[in-house]
């Protein structure tokens, strides 16, 4: 077989990716998915992003075999030979006080900062003041010992505040009922309201927190790590609650995040609550926390406990002042019964417990049983002693107590927002 001649194969020389023309160097920290990697990495900068890469830029960067997200932490002038920074995602993304802040969170809740940085919502491409944060001169810590539930008093103290205003609610609920309360009234400050899920800010409102004017902010738990332009005071309404707890890790507490961020960025802090957390207390006794002790008017309540005799006297006194909150563990209509002749337990055939939801209803909670009436498997007795009332009870035992009087019941899947003067309220 004749051989064919040797023909010369045209290829292209790789191209190194480093960078020795430009000596600013970005020490970027990369999402590079090991826990523990909490280190920075050196990146060059190309000629072509000398102007957009900063300080808290998001960039994306070579790693390893492939290219990962990264933040730039601090920029500084060598001549080393290192990889370049491929491009750049964001140029504001992140102000150098929540860098400071996700670096402390992290060392204090044995996290990486990575994982802080991820959970604060990171702005738009677009500037911000450079000279927004840490204005105060001195800082003002306080605890006010009441429920601020007059969206008019919050406003009132709002208004007096140099500056914008973070507002924080337990629930979503909260949140939303003070920012309709505070629309309606009509307040000249700017409004903004965040949810529960506040990962992504929109255009409208991050106008509002970057502008130089003040604004009040309302939010739940993820708004403590919001960056809020001129922002001068952070007020956390019922600091207890279990729902200012983050449910995933690192497991921040909207407490101790706000506390840090209180010194980091010398922030006032406000707390409103009728009973702090031991926490709290702890901070309180050692002078850390001021104390407003003036109860303002309408924070004042009379409380009626129920007398062993019965409560039907208690809430007719109650009456006579206003509306009365009864308070019960059950929403549903009880929640347990015994045979009131031979006090057996109510039984399904299937071996679990019945459940009464209503007088004439009950049911089984494990394999879906339903009946309208019930009947004593031992004793065959159909008359039912109560061991706990629920909600439903309660409503339909003080309807028959008090016919003219309006009765509601209040729960989490139908929360009641405003009554009517001289109303009973059952609650869970």
């Amino acid at each position: 077989m004749p051989q064919r001649p040797l023909s010369l194969k045209r290829e292209r020389a790789q191209i190194s990716n480093r960078s020795r023309i430009s000596n600013l160097i970005a020490e970027v920290l990369v999402d590079n998915e090991v826990f523990h990697l909490n280190q920075t990495f050196s990146y060059g900068i190309p000629d072509s992003m000398i102007d957009d890469v900063r300080i808290g830029s998001k960039v994306k960067v070579p790693f390893r075999s492939s290219e990962k997200l990264g933040i730039v932490k601090s920029i500084s002038r060598r001549e080393d030979s290192v990889k370049q920074i491929s491009k750049v995602v964001n140029s504001w993304a992140f102000s150098e006080p929540a860098l400071r802040l996700a670096e402390e969170l992290a060392h204090r809740y044995g996290s990486n900062q990575w994982e802080i940085l991820s959970a604060i919502p990171s702005r738009s491409d677009h500037a911000w003041p450079q000279t927004s944060f840490g204005s105060n001169t001195t800082i003002n810590r306080r605890y006010i010992p009441i429920r601020q539930d007059s969206p008019e008093q919050l406003l009132s103290h709002l208004k007096s505040v140099k500056g914008s205003s973070l507002v924080l609610f337990p629930t979503e609920r909260e949140a939303r009922y003070f920012f309709e309360r505070a629309v309606a009234i009509g307040d000249k400050r700017c409004i903004r309201y965040f949810g529960m899920n506040s990962a992504k800010i929109t255009k409208e409102q991050e106008d509002a927190m970057r502008s130089g004017e003040s604004c009040t902010v309302v939010a739940c738990r993820i708004g403590v790590l919001l960056q809020i332009s001129n922002l001068a005071e952070i007020v956390i309404v019922d600091e207890q609650s279990e729902d200012f707890w983050e449910q995933r890790r690192p497991y921040w507490n909207v407490r101790d995040v706000a506390l840090v961020r209180s010194r980091l960025e010398r922030i006032n802090l406000t707390f409103l609550c009728s009973a702090p957390s031991l926490e709290l207390t702890r901070l309180i006794d050692i002078g850390f926390l001021a104390v407003e002790r003036k109860l303002p008017k309408f924070a004042r309540r009379n409380i009626f406990h129920f007398e062993e005799a019965g409560y039907v006297e208690t809430i007719r006194r109650g009456l006579q002042s206003g509306s009365v909150l009864v308070s019960v563990a059950e929403k549903s209509y009880t929640g347990s019964f015994l045979c009131a002749k031979c006090r057996n337990s109510p039984n399904c055939s299937c071996g679990a417990l019945l459940r009464s939801r209503s007088r004439n209803l009950f049911e089984c909670k494990l394999c879906g049983f339903s009946s309208s009436g019930w009947t004593c498997n031992e004793c065959g007795s159909s008359n039912i002693l109560f061991l706990r009332k629920g909600a439903e009870r309660i409503y339909e035992e003080l309807g028959k107590v008090f016919p003219q009087t309006s009765i509601l019941i209040s729960t989490a899947d139908k929360p009641i927002q405003e009554i009517q003067p001289g109303s009973i309220v059952i609650a869970t």
